[in-house]
């Protein structure tokens, strides 16, 4: 269950607020979208959209350093799979340094 503060915006208040962590958000979503093509399952099967904007939203405005593990960790509370967190966390904290 996702916690209302680890809720993101609504995506023009996160464009506009937030761009620098909008815009990673995007950089992430096209990385996924290329190990979509690789390995031929949508985009939005290897991460749900709602657990992408959550991940990205605390990994962009919390403060801390953000490990492999501690997105993995993030992203098994949001309901990922392992498999999903296997391919996504390293995803996710290549953008978040």
């Amino acid at each position: 269950m996702l916690r209302e503060h680890t809720l993101p915006p609504g995506k023009g208040y996160w464009e506009r607020e937030y761009p620098d962590s909008w815009a990673i958000l995007q950089e992430i979503r096209t990385d996924i979208a290329l190990v979509s093509e690789d390995i031929t399952i949508p985009a939005e099967n290897i991460l749900s959209p709602r657990v992408l904007r959550s991940a990205v939203w605390q990994v962009t405005t919390e403060s801390g350093r953000w490990t492999t593990h501690r997105v993995a960790q993030l992203l098994d509370g949001l309901g990922a799979r392992d498999w999903q967190i296997t391919l996504c966390a390293p995803l996710i904290v290549a953008h978040a340094q």
